[in-house]
């Protein structure tokens, strides 16, 4: 029989029983409920369920519940993704990520506040679990609550067989070792009464497994890229980077049949190519033979090659890079690949270099990691809270010095003015309205090259307005990763527009893009849009900034007229991107905050 009774009642000979076998059980916790006294005062309510709920100085302790189990899904998954819903909070220790799909038995469940009672029923109710934990450690900082709960309920049962540990707070100040512990629970209530009680229990509940599992050196860094797409050679920028820093570090290399199976999901004719693996931009056409099926077989895939390099590589930190073909279950897979290793679990890292707005997959994969780190500083940070994504950091984009960099390039690359990039709505509306105000300057895009000329580089202009045809370079073609830094490199003035789907200056998606800092480690004076980060990364005589696109005819030409100011400004702005913002940097930030000790802290910088 349930010890949780819908006709509870405070009982003095209930607590008589309790305290009896708590003082066998657990002296410390007995003395501190005989010697000290307490103000707080408990009574007893009614949830809406007519189960008890405890009352704390006339406040429920209990959290409202919604919707526990979610039709369809395996309960133990969803057990743990819905428990915030009921008490608040999950901690997961550092090195200790139980996987219950496949049977992993939990040591201890961690119990903070036992005026929740819903909360204490989690932890000892062990129907809801198929591999069953072994018992509670439970803190409760209220004495009185403390007394309430075992004259509330007979826990002679659990107390005597070792099912629920109570700690004293000289126990826990003492730092007691106690088993592992997986996970914690807390009532909240119970949390915000008692935020320094609450610090040093997630200290209890993490430290000494930290004490006899020390982390490994985080020395080999795994990357995991997209098989395509803008975020791609970020991939080979970082492991680059880590050569640099003499850090051990692997690309993933997805296989050609991968790619192949890729290249059949993406879109089709007279579309943008969907972003790599699927997951960003327009969802995948149907395939032949059904394409929601081969995206799953694609992730499937996907997961097991990743996981086959995470057995060879051994990795320390896995650090995933944006649209990467991994979904939720294929992330779980890699996350059990790396526990599984001899050195111990690795931190998982996911770079989203993208608009968290426009890219809805991301809701789906943000909570499967560590660090979520995001380009989008107050944006991207509230959106992590709100899905109870623990880790994230700002972190923009960089450069590689031995890409961009000056240069004399081939005569078909340089411009006097150029933009390079997709040909998203606002920039084909910005561009038409370009070439009306400045037609001093000559299409660049058939002949190649030249003075006074104007070159758009960069694919997806498909069906853009005639007038701007003979600007795109060799017809609209996709650039590779060298050929955008020729471009780059060749321009007098290099136009960054980020991306909208608007006619104007997208300002609301709050980021900078990658390009940002590659165009100014090119040693180009690049004229960018006003982006609220642009003041934290930059200096005001490093770029030229239009606040709107009708500024855009004026700057060129004042730009043009003064071309030895414009060479200072990039020349500055080339000094700032090699002191502060190369992938050097980033990589260093990325181990740093994987060092960290758990749970990660979440931070508005850098």
């Amino acid at each position: 029989m349930s010890i949780f009774r819908r006709d509870a009642v405070f009982s003095r000979s209930t607590l008589a029983r309790n305290m009896a076998v708590l003082r066998r059980s657990c002296p410390g916790a007995a003395k501190w409920l005989d010697e000290t006294k307490g103000a707080t005062v408990v009574t007893l309510g009614r949830a809406e369920d007519g189960n008890p709920v405890m009352m704390v100085d006339g406040k429920s302790q209990e959290t409202r519940r919604r919707g526990m189990f979610a039709e369809g899904t395996n309960p133990l998954i969803t057990f743990f993704e819905k428990v915030a819903d009921i008490v608040e909070e999950i901690v997961l220790p550092e090195g200790l990520r139980p996987n219950f799909s496949s049977g992993t038995r939990p040591l201890c469940v961690c119990l903070f506040g036992l005026g929740g009672l819903g909360a204490l029923k989690q932890a000892l109710n062990f129907s809801l679990f198929e591999a069953r934990p072994r018992g509670a450690l439970a803190y409760e900082p209220d004495v009185e609550v403390a007394r309430a709960l075992l004259s509330l309920y007979d826990l002679t049962t659990v107390l005597a067989d070792g099912r629920l540990v109570l700690v004293s707070p000289r126990e826990l100040a003492e730092g007691l070792e106690k088993p592992d512990v997986p996970f914690a629970l807390t009532c909240a209530a119970a949390k915000r009464r008692h935020p320094d009680a609450w610090s040093g229990f997630i200290g209890l509940a993490g430290s000494p497994e930290r004490q006899r599992k020390p982390r490994p050196p985080l020395d080999r860094v795994l990357i995991i890229p997209p098989y395509s797409g803008g975020s791609e050679p970020m991939g080979k920028f970082l492991s680059d980077a880590a050569a640099r820093l003499g850090v051990g570090a692997r690309l993933l290399d997805w296989p050609g049949e991968l790619r192949d199976m890729a290249g059949i999901l993406r879109d089709g004719p007279g579309q943008n190519r969907a972003r790599a693996g699927g997951q960003g931009g327009s969802p995948p056409a149907r395939a032949p033979g059904g394409g929601q099926m081969n995206l799953r077989r694609l992730f499937q895939k996907s997961a097991e090659h990743a996981c086959e390099t995470v057995k060879d590589f051994g990795p320390t930190v896995v650090l995933v890079l944006a649209q990467a073909p991994l979904d939720a279950a294929g992330l779980a897979r890699v996350r059990a690949a790396c526990e599984a290793l001899d050195g111990g679990p690795a931190r998982m890292a996911f770079w989203f270099v993208e608009d968290i707005m426009r890219f809805g997959y991301v809701r789906k994969v943000a909570r499967a990691y560590d660090l979520f780190l995001h380009i989008q500083k107050g944006l991207a940070d509230d959106f992590a809270r709100s899905l109870g994504v623990r880790g994230a950091n700002y972190l923009p984009p960089a450069a590689d010095e031995s890409v961009f960099f000056p240069r004399k390039v081939p005569e078909r690359f340089r411009s006097t003015v150029s933009l390079c990039g997709a040909g998203y709505p606002n920039r084909r509306s910005i561009m038409s309205g370009l070439i009306r105000d400045l037609p001093s300057l000559k299409p660049g895009g058939v002949g190649g090259g030249g003075e006074n000329t104007l070159t758009i580089f960069g694919s997806g202009w498909e069906g853009c307005p005639p007038e701007l045809a003979p600007y795109l370079f060799e017809g609209g073609r996709r650039l590779d990763t060298r050929e955008c830094a020729l471009a780059y490199a060749g321009s007098q003035v290099s136009l960054n527009i980020h991306s909208g789907d608007g006619d104007g200056f997208d300002a609301g998606s709050a980021f900078v893009n990658p390009r940002t800092f590659e165009l100014a480690a090119s040693g180009t004076l690049q004229i960018v849009d006003r982006r609220p980060l642009l003041d934290g990364l930059f200096g005001s005589d490093e770029l030229v900034v239009a606040d709107n696109p009708g500024d855009l005819p004026g700057l060129i030409k004042q730009c043009l007229a003064d071309p030895k100011k414009g060479r200072d400004m990039a020349a500055r702005a080339r000094e700032r991107v090699l002191g502060e913002h190369l992938y050097t940097r980033r990589l260093e930030t990325v181990l740093k905050l994987a060092g960290e000790d758990w749970p990660i802290p979440r931070s508005d910088d850098c």
